[in-house]
Protein backbone atom coordinates (compact mmCIF):
# COMPACT_ATOMS: atom_id res chain seq x y z
CA UNK A 1 0.00 0.00 0.00
CA UNK A 2 1.61 3.38 -0.93
CA UNK A 3 2.18 5.95 1.96
CA UNK A 4 -0.78 8.38 0.62
CA UNK A 5 -3.38 5.14 0.38
CA UNK A 6 -2.30 3.94 3.62
CA UNK A 7 -2.90 7.69 5.18
CA UNK A 8 -6.28 8.10 3.86
CA UNK A 9 -7.18 4.49 5.57
CA UNK A 10 -5.49 5.51 8.88
CA UNK A 11 -7.81 8.97 8.81
CA UNK A 12 -11.06 6.54 8.00
CA UNK A 13 -9.77 4.33 10.66
CA UNK A 14 -9.52 7.38 13.26
CA UNK A 15 -12.63 8.65 12.12
CA UNK A 16 -14.79 5.40 12.78
CA UNK A 17 -12.43 5.17 15.86
CA UNK A 18 -11.98 8.47 17.55
CA UNK A 19 -7.99 7.14 18.29
CA UNK A 20 -5.51 5.06 18.09
CA UNK A 21 -2.05 3.51 19.47
CA UNK A 22 0.97 3.76 17.53
CA UNK A 23 1.54 0.24 17.86
CA UNK A 24 -1.66 -0.73 17.09
CA UNK A 25 -1.50 0.81 13.16
CA UNK A 26 1.75 -0.51 12.74
CA UNK A 27 0.16 -3.99 13.18
CA UNK A 28 -2.52 -3.33 11.64
CA UNK A 29 -0.90 -1.60 8.41
CA UNK A 30 2.25 -4.14 8.93
CA UNK A 31 4.94 -1.52 8.64
CA UNK A 32 7.12 0.21 11.00
CA UNK A 33 6.33 2.72 14.01
CA UNK A 34 8.23 4.58 12.49
CA UNK A 35 6.76 4.48 8.87
CA UNK A 36 3.14 5.45 11.24
CA UNK A 37 4.26 8.59 13.03
CA UNK A 38 5.60 9.56 9.41
CA UNK A 39 1.92 9.28 8.50
CA UNK A 40 0.47 11.04 11.29
CA UNK A 41 2.96 13.27 10.78
CA UNK A 42 1.58 14.17 7.35
CA UNK A 43 -2.34 13.77 8.63
CA UNK A 44 -1.50 16.42 11.40
CA UNK A 45 0.21 18.85 8.94
CA UNK A 46 -3.04 18.73 6.94
CA UNK A 47 -4.98 19.73 9.88
CA UNK A 48 -7.22 16.30 10.33
CA UNK A 49 -5.84 14.96 13.42
CA UNK A 50 -3.64 15.74 16.35
CA UNK A 51 -1.10 13.46 18.06
CA UNK A 52 -1.08 12.20 21.81
CA UNK A 53 1.62 9.96 23.96
CA UNK A 54 2.19 7.00 21.72
CA UNK A 55 -0.93 7.50 19.26
CA UNK A 56 -3.15 9.72 17.22
CA UNK A 57 -6.78 11.53 17.65
CA UNK A 58 -9.55 12.98 15.62
CA UNK A 59 -9.33 16.44 16.12
CA UNK A 60 -13.25 16.43 15.63
CA UNK A 61 -14.98 13.03 17.23
CA UNK A 62 -17.96 11.41 15.48
CA UNK A 63 -21.23 12.32 17.14
CA UNK A 64 -22.19 8.47 17.83
CA UNK A 65 -18.24 7.48 18.58
CA UNK A 66 -18.16 5.49 21.34
CA UNK A 67 -15.30 2.93 20.75
CA UNK A 68 -11.48 4.03 21.30
CA UNK A 69 -9.48 0.70 20.26
CA UNK A 70 -9.59 -1.86 17.50
CA UNK A 71 -12.00 -3.95 19.47
CA UNK A 72 -15.67 -4.18 18.87
CA UNK A 73 -17.23 -2.38 22.14
CA UNK A 74 -19.20 -5.18 23.76
CA UNK A 75 -23.01 -4.74 25.32
CA UNK A 76 -23.08 -1.51 23.20
CA UNK A 77 -27.36 -1.79 23.40
CA UNK A 78 -26.96 -1.82 26.85
CA UNK A 79 -24.38 0.99 27.04
CA UNK A 80 -26.70 3.25 24.94
CA UNK A 81 -29.34 2.34 27.26
CA UNK A 82 -27.54 3.11 30.49
CA UNK A 83 -26.45 6.66 28.94
CA UNK A 84 -29.82 8.03 27.82
CA UNK A 85 -30.82 7.02 31.42
CA UNK A 86 -28.12 8.91 33.06
CA UNK A 87 -29.04 11.50 30.81
CA UNK A 88 -32.43 12.07 32.56
CA UNK A 89 -30.90 12.28 35.55
CA UNK A 90 -28.73 15.66 34.85
CA UNK A 91 -30.84 18.93 35.37
CA UNK A 92 -30.65 22.74 33.79
CA UNK A 93 -27.43 24.47 35.22
CA UNK A 94 -26.17 21.21 36.77
CA UNK A 95 -21.97 20.56 37.23
CA UNK A 96 -20.54 17.50 36.13
CA UNK A 97 -18.04 15.33 35.87
CA UNK A 98 -18.09 12.84 33.12
CA UNK A 99 -15.62 10.14 33.54
CA UNK A 100 -13.81 8.53 30.77
CA UNK A 101 -15.04 5.41 29.12
CA UNK A 102 -17.43 3.84 26.58
CA UNK A 103 -20.29 3.88 28.69
CA UNK A 104 -20.44 7.18 29.94
CA UNK A 105 -19.03 8.14 26.24
CA UNK A 106 -22.55 6.99 25.60
CA UNK A 107 -24.08 9.43 27.89
CA UNK A 108 -22.07 12.32 26.41
CA UNK A 109 -23.48 11.49 22.93
CA UNK A 110 -26.92 12.37 24.37
CA UNK A 111 -26.36 15.60 25.59
CA UNK A 112 -27.52 18.29 23.50
CA UNK A 113 -27.78 22.06 24.18
CA UNK A 114 -31.38 22.04 25.72
CA UNK A 115 -29.61 22.24 28.94
CA UNK A 116 -27.08 25.14 30.74
CA UNK A 117 -24.00 22.71 31.84
CA UNK A 118 -20.79 22.84 33.53
CA UNK A 119 -18.95 19.88 32.20
CA UNK A 120 -15.57 18.55 33.77
CA UNK A 121 -14.12 15.13 32.07
CA UNK A 122 -10.54 13.48 31.87
CA UNK A 123 -12.15 12.20 28.31
CA UNK A 124 -10.52 12.93 25.24
CA UNK A 125 -13.45 12.21 23.11
CA UNK A 126 -15.99 13.48 25.07
CA UNK A 127 -14.64 16.77 25.63
CA UNK A 128 -14.45 17.21 21.74
CA UNK A 129 -18.38 15.51 21.28
CA UNK A 130 -19.66 18.33 24.23
CA UNK A 131 -16.82 21.05 22.76
CA UNK A 132 -18.96 22.66 20.07
CA UNK A 133 -22.53 22.95 22.10
CA UNK A 134 -23.23 26.39 23.15
CA UNK A 135 -25.22 25.92 25.98
CA UNK A 136 -22.06 23.89 27.56
CA UNK A 137 -18.89 24.92 28.97
CA UNK A 138 -16.83 21.98 28.85
CA UNK A 139 -13.06 21.61 30.79
CA UNK A 140 -10.52 18.71 30.44
CA UNK A 141 -7.91 17.97 33.01
CA UNK A 142 -4.48 17.94 32.61
CA UNK A 143 -2.17 15.04 32.28
CA UNK A 144 -0.88 12.56 30.56
CA UNK A 145 -3.16 11.32 27.43
CA UNK A 146 -3.31 7.22 27.42
CA UNK A 147 -3.12 6.16 24.13
CA UNK A 148 -5.87 3.50 24.62
CA UNK A 149 -7.92 4.61 26.20
CA UNK A 150 -7.86 8.31 25.05
CA UNK A 151 -8.28 9.12 28.87
CA UNK A 152 -6.03 12.14 30.79
CA UNK A 153 -4.75 10.17 34.01
CA UNK A 154 -1.90 10.67 36.33
CA UNK A 155 -1.53 13.09 39.05
CA UNK A 156 -1.88 16.09 37.80
CA UNK A 157 -5.18 14.81 36.47
CA UNK A 158 -6.12 13.68 40.20
CA UNK A 159 -4.89 17.44 41.58
CA UNK A 160 -7.05 19.09 38.83
CA UNK A 161 -10.17 17.16 40.67
CA UNK A 162 -8.59 17.99 44.41
CA UNK A 163 -9.57 21.50 43.33
CA UNK A 164 -13.10 21.72 42.55
CA UNK A 165 -16.48 20.64 43.90
CA UNK A 166 -19.62 19.57 41.65
CA UNK A 167 -23.04 18.28 41.28
CA UNK A 168 -23.10 15.25 40.08
CA UNK A 169 -20.06 12.37 38.88
CA UNK A 170 -20.94 10.16 36.32
CA UNK A 171 -18.26 7.44 37.06
CA UNK A 172 -17.34 4.46 34.90
CA UNK A 173 -15.32 1.37 36.06
CA UNK A 174 -14.26 -2.52 34.71
CA UNK A 175 -15.78 -4.04 37.25
CA UNK A 176 -17.64 -4.14 40.71
CA UNK A 177 -17.17 -6.69 43.40
CA UNK A 178 -18.63 -7.03 46.73
CA UNK A 179 -15.10 -7.97 48.07
CA UNK A 180 -12.97 -5.75 46.60
CA UNK A 181 -15.49 -2.56 45.94
CA UNK A 182 -14.82 -0.76 42.70
CA UNK A 183 -11.67 -1.80 40.60
CA UNK A 184 -10.20 -0.15 37.62
CA UNK A 185 -6.99 -1.98 35.49
CA UNK A 186 -4.88 0.84 35.90
CA UNK A 187 -3.44 2.90 38.81
CA UNK A 188 -3.54 5.89 38.15
CA UNK A 189 -7.03 5.89 36.80
CA UNK A 190 -7.66 4.74 39.61
CA UNK A 191 -6.18 7.94 41.40
CA UNK A 192 -8.23 9.83 39.39
CA UNK A 193 -11.47 8.38 40.01
CA UNK A 194 -10.92 8.50 43.76
CA UNK A 195 -10.46 12.23 43.41
CA UNK A 196 -13.07 12.69 41.25
CA UNK A 197 -15.52 10.57 44.08
CA UNK A 198 -14.67 12.96 46.38
CA UNK A 199 -15.33 16.32 44.63
CA UNK A 200 -18.97 15.31 43.93
CA UNK A 201 -21.73 15.71 45.56
CA UNK A 202 -23.54 12.44 44.00
CA UNK A 203 -21.69 9.77 42.33
CA UNK A 204 -23.67 7.81 39.75
CA UNK A 205 -22.00 4.63 38.53
CA UNK A 206 -22.68 3.77 35.03
CA UNK A 207 -22.12 0.06 34.47
CA UNK A 208 -23.35 -3.37 32.11
CA UNK A 209 -24.37 -6.24 33.93
CA UNK A 210 -21.46 -8.29 32.93
CA UNK A 211 -19.32 -6.32 35.18
CA UNK A 212 -20.41 -7.43 38.37
CA UNK A 213 -18.06 -9.37 40.54
CA UNK A 214 -15.12 -8.32 38.52
CA UNK A 215 -11.78 -8.10 40.14
CA UNK A 216 -9.20 -6.15 39.19
CA UNK A 217 -5.56 -5.51 40.86
CA UNK A 218 -6.13 -1.45 41.35
CA UNK A 219 -9.10 -0.81 43.94
CA UNK A 220 -11.73 2.43 43.09
CA UNK A 221 -12.61 2.76 46.81
CA UNK A 222 -15.49 0.97 48.53
CA UNK A 223 -18.94 0.14 47.01
CA UNK A 224 -20.32 2.57 49.95
CA UNK A 225 -18.91 5.72 48.03
CA UNK A 226 -21.64 5.04 45.59
CA UNK A 227 -25.36 7.11 45.57
CA UNK A 228 -27.51 5.34 42.43
CA UNK A 229 -25.91 2.32 39.67
CA UNK A 230 -27.29 2.88 36.76
CA UNK A 231 -27.20 -0.43 34.78
CA UNK A 232 -29.32 -3.33 32.73
CA UNK A 233 -32.12 -5.36 33.37
CA UNK A 234 -29.28 -8.33 32.91
CA UNK A 235 -28.26 -7.52 37.14
CA UNK A 236 -29.32 -10.34 38.92
CA UNK A 237 -31.56 -9.90 42.15
CA UNK A 238 -28.98 -10.57 44.51
CA UNK A 239 -26.63 -8.10 43.20
CA UNK A 240 -29.01 -5.47 42.75
CA UNK A 241 -30.42 -6.49 46.59
CA UNK A 242 -27.42 -6.34 47.94
CA UNK A 243 -26.54 -2.84 46.67
CA UNK A 244 -29.74 -1.50 47.82
CA UNK A 245 -29.61 -2.73 51.21
CA UNK A 246 -26.24 -0.38 51.45
CA UNK A 247 -28.63 2.34 50.81
CA UNK A 248 -27.83 2.45 47.01
CA UNK A 249 -30.51 3.25 44.45
CA UNK A 250 -30.76 1.51 41.12
CA UNK A 251 -31.81 2.56 38.10
CA UNK A 252 -32.42 -0.11 35.49
CA UNK A 253 -32.22 1.11 31.92
CA UNK A 254 -33.72 -1.12 29.38
CA UNK A 255 -33.11 -0.69 25.33
CA UNK A 256 -35.84 1.13 25.31
CA UNK A 257 -35.67 3.40 27.91
CA UNK A 258 -37.18 6.99 27.87
CA UNK A 259 -37.08 8.09 31.07
CA UNK A 260 -41.13 8.11 31.78
CA UNK A 261 -41.65 3.97 32.55
CA UNK A 262 -41.61 3.26 36.26
CA UNK A 263 -40.30 -0.12 35.59
CA UNK A 264 -37.49 1.58 34.40
CA UNK A 265 -35.85 2.39 37.87
CA UNK A 266 -35.09 1.12 40.94
CA UNK A 267 -35.95 2.13 44.72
Amino acid sequence: MNPRKRQGEILKLLEREGGAKVTDLGRHFSVSEVTIRKDLEKLEAEGGIFKGHGGAFLKDVPEKSSGFSFEKTENVYEKQAIGRAAEHLIENRDTLIIDSGTTTMELANEINQAKNLIIITNSVPAALRLANIPSIEIHITGGEVNANSLAVAGPQAADFFESIHVDKLFLSAIGLSFKTGLVYSETDSAIVKKAMIQAAEQVYLLLDSSKFEKKSFSPIGAIEVLDFVITDSGISPANREALEKMGIEVIIANRGFAGTDSDQTGS
